[in-house]
């Protein structure tokens, strides 16, 4: 049905060219000088005039068709550029939906330098793509809570011989990461949530580390250096904080304290 309707409007426009080139220019020239002055013109003089009208209509008609053919390029090069954006973001959401899968897998690799890579490749994504922030601050914290579990079972590291980074450097780096993803900038709504209750993060660093509403609970925060963090609506219910370096934390009513603790 389109391409028939398109021959139809482009016939009656021709038709319509034709009849405005061929009828109006004499009908233009009688209403100009009247008809009784255009009767007593001489047929040459008749024909020159018309002739003059007809190639000024032909010379706006030029210019309508220019400007036609313009706008049109103009709406299909607004098409193609609509084209071309969507086709680069589905191509971007494909690549990152790689990236993704690509990391999650590297966490699993028995090589600790690996596990490190993939997750920084996650940080890397949560930093180009705010809608796999959530998904990827979920996917640390698990981590986290599997590799790094409090109590550690078999594994009796005194805390205050071993640092964090030095005992799981990939716990430490996660830990990290997932630091960074909250700001005082967003919205309360916009906030990012971790479940790290029940880790082991002895001497972890989290230094300056924005952990809003991060459920700490009975994890292991021996030693850990949590200065200048903000902690506020933070979830610390029978963590352990002996040694916790808080020196500058933010605390308010919304922040949950073991028993002993001083709120502030």
């Amino acid at each position: 049905m389109a391409p028939r309707w398109r021959v139809a409007v482009l016939g009656l426009a021709a038709l319509g060219t034709v009849a405005v080139v061929t009828v109006f220019p004499a009908w233009l020239l009688t209403v100009d000088v009247g008809a009784a002055r255009v009767d007593v013109m001489s047929p040459v003089d008749r024909a020159s005039s018309v002739n003059a009208i007809r190639g000024q209509i032909l010379q706006a008609l030029g210019a309508v068709a220019v400007l036609s053919g313009a706008v049109l390029a103009w709406r299909q090069l607004q098409h193609s550029a609509a084209a071309i954006r969507e086709q680069l973001t589905v191509q971007r959401e494909g690549q990152l939906t790689d990236r993704y899968t690509r990391a999650v897998e590297q966490l699993a690799n028995v090589d600790t330098t690996v596990r490190i890579g993939g997750i920084y490749a996650l940080d890397r994504i949560a930093r180009e793509s705010i809608d796999d922030r959530p998904n990827i601050v979920n996917v640390l914290a698990a981590y986290l809570r599997s590799m790094s579990p409090w109590p550690p079972g078999d594994e009796q590291v005194p805390a205050e011989d071993v640092p964090l980074r030095v005992r799981r450097p990939d716990a430490q780096t996660a830990l990290t990461v997932l630091c960074r993803w909250n700001s005082a900038a967003v919205s309360p709504i916009e906030w990012l949530t971790a479940d790290l209750s029940g880790t082991d993060l002895r001497n972890g660093n989290m230094s300056g580390g924005v952990l809003w509403h991060i459920r700490f609970t009975g994890s292991n925060l021996t030693g850990a250096n949590l200065r200048d963090a903000d902690l506020r609506g933070s979830d610390f219910t029978r963590a352990l904080l002996d040694g916790a370096d808080l020196t500058g934390a933010k605390r308010d009513e919304t922040t949950w304290w073991p028993d002993g603790i001083p709120e502030p």
